[in-house]
């Protein structure tokens, strides 16, 4: 059984209710105006973008991209109007986040800590 079977039979276990207070938690606490889980095979898990099954494709490619630069378990990128985060929850599952500002170092492992928990990984 893949990651992606695990994590959804796991979900499975929770409320509709459940996994939408999780995105509207998430994205209030952290700022953010959408976000998306994806496995590091680039299959989507959740998320609020309108184009998650696209994104999730491209968002382990562009963590290749960076890791070139720089190895890091979360690289953040400041656009004029937005803030993006990358972010390796785990060995097989990726965060990608479009946000109002850059998130401080406990928060970062606070939003892990907590994803983790909500995917049961």
């Amino acid at each position: 059984m893949g990651i992606l079977d695990k994590i959804r039979s796991f979900l499975k276990t929770k409320s509709e209710a459940e996994i939408q207070n999780f995105k509207v938690e998430i994205i209030k606490e952290y700022d953010f105006r959408e976000f998306l889980l994806a496995t590091i095979e680039g299959l989507p898990i959740m998320g609020t973008f309108h184009n998650s099954e696209e994104l999730s494709a491209k968002v382990p490619e562009f963590l290749k991209f960076v890791s070139d630069f720089e190895e890091s378990t979360y690289y953040t990128l400041s656009t004029g109007n937005s803030t993006y985060l990358l972010l390796r929850i785990s060995e097989d599952v990726l965060l990608f986040a479009k946000g109002e500002r850059p998130l401080r170092y406990h928060e970062v492992q606070e939003l892990m800590r907590k994803t983790k928990n909500e995917l049961g990984i």
